[in-house]
């Protein structure tokens, strides 16, 4: 019953991460630097690396068993990670679909104002 606890802790704890690096991409992207797309991959991949090796080391210090707490985290850290992931990226191919319309749409008043003014 150990292993099964081990692992669901493990789990839950890794959901939570992954969760959190979740909202810090988001508010990555929401500030609008273009430098943020290709840092942000880099800063998800270097908290999961140090997150599962941390989970082996605090395992490994307290006597864990430790299949169930590297699958626990395993699966706590990639299931929501491609959940959010394809969330965050919808949601960031939205924004720039909506801010193209938008552009588009006070591109046209703009001429539209300025062949009225020549008349």
């Amino acid at each position: 019953m150990k292993e099964f606890f081990t692992g669901v802790g493990a789990f839950a704890v890794c959901f939570a991460i992954s969760f959190a690096v979740y909202l810090i991409s988001r508010a990555m992207l929401k500030s609008s630097k273009n430098n943020t797309l290709f840092v942000l991959p880099l800063v998800r991949q270097i908290i999961n690396v140090a997150v599962f090796v941390a989970v082996y080391f605090i395992g490994n210090a307290a006597g864990l068993p430790m299949i169930p707490l590297l699958i626990g985290a395993a699966i706590g850290l990639t299931l929501p990670n491609i959940a959010l992931s394809f969330k965050l990226s919808s949601d960031y191919a939205n924004n720039a679909k909506n801010n193209a319309n938008q552009n588009v749409q006070n591109d046209g008043d703009n001429e539209e104002d300025s062949e009225g003014g020549e008349r």
